[in-house]
């Protein structure tokens, strides 16, 4: 359990260091969807059974030459000004990458995008977690995190209600359909 969260925690790292906020352009890389590129169940597999663990997890670290690996897309309104803050968890050796998606309103939700070489996603074409909570009202949905226990996804999320920042929790089975708990 404790190298599964590791490995987590190196990819999100990894992709961090790859990820951009604000692009003026739209990147080539990336393709859209409107569907999982596989049904996702409480016993699809989890992680990459050919992965192996670098000597040294946390250095050195090399810029990707190809940044940024995800940057707005101004033809969808829920992602067309900012991308930012992902997380990522490996599934049939897939990597599922949620990221906080900013409109150019200021208002955030959560992105979903896939990969099999860790460089060239294809993203859902709609937010997975959005506001739809009082709580959630004006500033949207941010900064997710996520973790899968007994075949249930946990994401833990900020929600910004214009007021005050509030950590949330989601759950999920299928990565598409949340279950939202009030801070």
């Amino acid at each position: 359990m404790v190298l599964k969260m590791l490995t987590c925690h190196f990819i999100v790292a990894l992709l961090s260091l790859h990820f951009t906020a604000a692009q003026s352009t739209y990147s080539n890389t990336s393709s859209s969807a409107t569907s999982l590129p596989f049904s996702i169940t409480p016993d699809t597999v989890e992680g990459d059974p050919n992965y192996t663990a670098p000597i040294f997890p946390i250095l050195p670290f090399n810029q990707y030459a190809g940044n940024p690996i995800l940057s707005p897309n101004p033809a969808s309104n829920f992602e067309s000004a900012y991308l930012y803050n992902p997380t990522a968890i490996v599934l049939n050796e897939t990597i599922f990458l949620l990221y906080r998606a900013q409109n150019e309103s200021k208002v955030s939700g959560v992105g979903l995008a896939w990969s099999t070489d860790g460089t060239t996603f294809t993203r859902l074409n709609r937010p997975i977690i959005y506001a739809t909570e009082p709580w959630e009202q004006g500033g949207g949905t941010e900064d997710p995190r996520i973790v899968r226990v007994n075949g249930t996804f946990y994401v833990t999320y900020t929600a910004y209600n214009l007021t005050s920042a509030q950590l949330c929790l989601a759950t999920s089975t299928d990565l598409l359909t949340w279950t939202k708990y009030p801070p």
